[in-house]
């Protein structure tokens, strides 16, 4: 079993940019002392206002602790074109 737990906050910058971060941990019921958590950062900006178009760049962070390899983490970038409908 696992519980949950979250925050998001997003950031405004300006009218062409914001900054969010995201983070959910999942502490492990079953075994004490154990737990996942995801985080993100994302930094988006606008790129032009009369098609809605932007782009994203995305920082995304898994943890989990019963994970057996060394290494624990697994961070994965991302970019991606926005387009609003």
């Amino acid at each position: 079993f696992e519980g949950l737990l979250g925050a998001e906050v997003k950031w405004n910058i300006s009218d062409a940019q914001s900054l969010a971060f995201t983070n959910t941990l999942y502490p492990n019921f079953s075994e004490s002392g154990e737990f996942r958590n995801l985080s993100s950062l994302d930094w988006e900006l606008k790129l032009d206002n009369s098609y809605d178009l932007g782009l994203k760049v995305g920082l995304t962070n898994e943890y989990d602790s019963l994970n057996t390899s060394s290494d624990k983490n697994d961070f994965k970038y991302s970019l991606s074109l926005l387009m609003g409908l």
